[in-house]
């Protein structure tokens, strides 16, 4: 009897085992080949014959080149205003569409214009264009145009040392806001552009719904083609990424606001898998973070789940898996 419970506890663990582990490649393909039909395992539904197939609009041969301007607009709809207002402070050459994964990276120096820091604004945002190569500043009517915008700065909370010291009896030399923190500018510190240059194909208006809002979507004749999807990956900065612009509790004569802050930016080549990935669990920080969450997680908590998922090495969090498998 004993021997017979042990086998039936035995094929109850494989079957277990089997079953997650099942579970783990049907999630793989559906983040990293979401339009691939396996019969039982990654089932779709049929598609007719003849329908037209979304796919990149780059196609080799291709050279693009990327460049990212800091400007007080926030978006770019009169070209000749946002070129006033804007400096180019970074621009990647020319590069070939057959390096899928290109990595690019730069410590930039963003100096704040003189008007937000006398208005003690934080109306100013970075924006990256990247499109086919040769142009001596960036085309923005260009319908092949890959464009993203991310904040670079923001009214955050500073929390203020109010500790003595009891060695040399020194104490805090700001006043007392009562909670011992202020809100004053914050400058963003870290940018992580990503790209996907993988030409993923879609049934026509058949793309999963997750990255759908990220499409931009060309159509012409029979030709279906979307551009490459591009953003700033929201879980590369957390609350050490922002940098406080003041030494003070606010900003006035004594701690006027700084002049430039140091922004440490990248562009690196994804696939399709990372980029969703990164999307769901953004999705569901936002949730965590909600006050309809039956759970509050601090800020603190947060940035430990995003560094988590954006800092780990993709081979190791797969070994892990299998390991937990």
């Amino acid at each position: 009897m004993a021997g017979r419970t042990s086998k039936v506890l035995s094929a109850a663990a494989v079957a277990v085992f089997c079953w997650y582990t099942l579970s783990l490649v049907r999630l793989a393909l559906q983040l990293l080949y979401p339009a691939t039909h396996i019969p039982l395992i990654k089932p779709l539904a049929k598609v007719p014959a003849g329908t037209p197939m979304h796919k990149l609009a780059w196609q080799e041969p291709f050279e693009y080149e990327a460049r990212m301007y800091v400007s007080p607009l926030d978006n770019f709809l009169d070209p000749a205003a946002f070129f006033n207002q804007s400096t180019l402070v970074w621009h990647v050459e020319a590069q070939s569409l057959q390096q899928r994964y290109p990595r690019h990276s730069k410590r930039l120096h963003v100096e704040i214009p003189e008007a937000q820091r006398a208005e003690n604004g934080t109306s100013l945002f970075a924006f990256l264009f990247v499109q086919q190569a040769g142009r001596a500043q960036a085309d923005l009517g260009d319908p092949l145009l890959a464009y993203a915008r991310a904040p670079l700065l923001s009214v955050r909370q500073r929390v203020v040392d109010r500790k003595r010291s009891l060695i040399d009896g020194d104490g805090p030399t700001e006043p007392d806001l009562g909670g011992g923190a202020a809100w004053v500018p914050h400058g963003k510190t870290r940018l992580s552009w990503e790209i996907v240059l993988e030409d993923n194909r879609f049934p026509e208006w058949r793309m999963p719904l997750d990255i759908a809002p990220l499409l931009r979507v060309r159509r012409g004749g029979r030709d279906r083609t979307y551009i490459p999807l591009l953003w700033e990956n929201p879980l590369a900065a957390r609350e050490q990424h922002w940098a406080a612009l003041t030494n003070g509790t606010s900003v006035s004569r004594g701690a006027p606001l700084a002049a430039a802050v140091d922004v440490d930016a990248s562009l690196h080549g994804v696939g399709l898998g990372w980029l969703r990935l990164c999307n769901y669990v953004h999705q569901g920080l936002q949730e965590l973070r909600s006050p309809r969450a039956l759970i509050q997680y601090s800020d603190t908590d947060v940035d430990s789940l995003k560094e988590m998922v954006f800092e780990v090495n993709p081979t190791m969090l797969a070994i892990t898996m299998a390991a937990m498998a």
